[in-house]
């Protein structure tokens, strides 16, 4: 139990690390793509397909999408994200559990357990099933306070299809977080698996 309790608390470590202090790389908003295992995005959406990963969502158009870290798949800020220093995002990261399987509701479980012990000033505000995408599952709220003193609140809503942990986490300050919070969940709702890995 104590190495899922260690990759988990890598999972998390490695979710918030993108999202510290990092001013978004520019990038020009993709055009929308069409076809067998691509998604297509509405007007105001920018359509993102990652065909490594075999993920594709939707994010609002003027965001910057970041897959310069090695600690996600990809960020997707904001317009001015990082002006004050602080770069509120919706991150993506995936964790491989074929060596160690598990349910969604034991991955959950043992969430609740390790993110108190991970994350200082841990307060869990809401946890409850959801849908990530198509997919059944799970979404919590809480805030914390980075390790440079930031308190945040996040949004994080994960799913497991075939023994990989899609996770998409929304991350920002306390005051702010409404702000794009519809936004946030535009992007979590329009998530799909195109293909396995």
């Amino acid at each position: 139990m104590q190495s899922r309790g260690v990759i988990l608390s890598l999972l998390v470590l490695i979710a918030l690390l993108g999202c510290v202090n990092q001013p978004p790389a520019a990038s020009a908003p993709q055009a929308p793509a069409q076809g067998l295992g691509l998604i297509s995005a509405p007007a105001g959406l920018s359509g993102y397909n990652n065909f490594e990963y075999g993920v594709a969502m939707n994010y609002p158009t003027g965001w910057t999408k970041d897959e310069s870290s090695p600690a996600l798949i990809v960020a997707f800020s904001p317009p001015g994200a990082a002006s004050d220093g602080f770069t509120e995002n919706v991150g993506l990261t995936m964790q491989d559990l074929r060596e160690r399987p598990m349910t969604l509701e034991d991955y959950t479980a043992l969430t609740l357990q390790e993110l108190p012990t991970v994350l200082q000033d841990f307060s869990l505000l809401d946890s409850k099933p959801a849908m990530l995408g198509s997919l059944p599952a799970h979404q919590l709220v809480y805030t914390m306070t980075l390790q440079d003193g930031t308190p945040v609140k996040a949004l994080q809503v994960y799913a497991t299809r075939k023994d990989i942990i899609y996770s998409l986490v929304y991350i920002n300050k306390p005051a702010e977080f409404a702000a794009a919070e519809a936004s946030a969940q535009a992007i979590i709702n329009s998530f799909q698996v195109t293909k396995d890995v």
